[in-house]
């Protein structure tokens, strides 16, 4: 596969998530008693790719699944198991969706949504490129296209957010990227010498959000098993 060879779909696939089905209030479920009047969301990472396994940064590049991605699909659904889900909400990008869909298939869960919010961060011109190469591809650190990642880190908190108000104390499985769950793994510990990155494909992450937090803190009030790793065994894996 060229590693250029799908960035021109990477544009038109995440403007395409605002045809998607739109998000609508649910009624409101039964919720852990540590956790009422707050939306559980189960992040999931999605499966692995072909650039995952060669190291490459894809961003906004829509690669689909591998076979070891799919398989880490299959096994994010087992540990998922015996849980009632309001919805499965994923990014519009091929490789979270795959998973989405994977996901659907294994919890017999029939609304699945697409958040635009919940996309990769864009890397502009260093997609395609292998990490260990970005000092030598970059040396003076300015890529075109980057995406900041304050801008990141708010969309990743806007999208959570929206989806803990639609599902109000109900628990929602969310399918989304490596570099945003690292930075939600932010969000929990700011102010925090714990550093939390690196979540693997297939990786399940917990959170409890706060639909109503108004105090000018982040909605999300707790948080459980940040990147670890559900599913097969894991290799040296990219983050995206």
């Amino acid at each position: 596969m060229d590693p250029r060879g799908r960035r021109r779909d990477r544009c038109a696939v995440v403007r395409a998530a605002a045809k998607g089905h739109p998000l609508t209030p649910a009624a409101r479920g039964q919720v852990d008693e540590q956790t009422v009047g707050a939306t559980v969301l189960r992040l999931v990472r999605h499966g692995e790719t072909e650039w995952n396994a060669l190291g490459l940064i894809q961003g906004h590049t829509d690669i689909p699944l591998n076979e070891r991605g799919r398989s880490q699909a299959t096994a994010a659904g087992r540990e998922l198991a015996g849980r009632e889900y309001a919805a499965i909400v994923t990014s519009p990008l091929a490789r979270a969706s795959e998973t989405a869909r994977i996901l659907a298939s294994a919890l017999n869960v029939t609304t699945l949504h697409v958040e635009a919010d919940l996309a990769e961060q864009a890397w502009g011109a260093a997609e395609g490129i292998a990490w260990n190469a970005l000092g030598d591809a970059f040396p003076d650190g300015q890529i075109a296209g980057r995406e900041p990642v304050s801008s990141l880190s708010a969309r990743a908190e806007r999208a959570l957010l929206r989806i803990a108000r639609v599902y109000r104390g109900r628990t929602v499985v969310v399918v989304t990227h490596g570099g945003l769950i690292n930075v939600v793994n932010r969000l929990v510990s700011a102010g925090s010498s714990e550093s939390r990155d690196g979540s693997r494909n297939g990786s399940i992450s917990d959170i409890a959000v706060d639909p109503d937090r108004s105090d000018g803190q982040p909605p999300i009030v707790s948080a459980t098993s940040l990147g670890t790793e559900r599913g097969p065994s894991p290799r040296r894996q990219s983050s995206n």
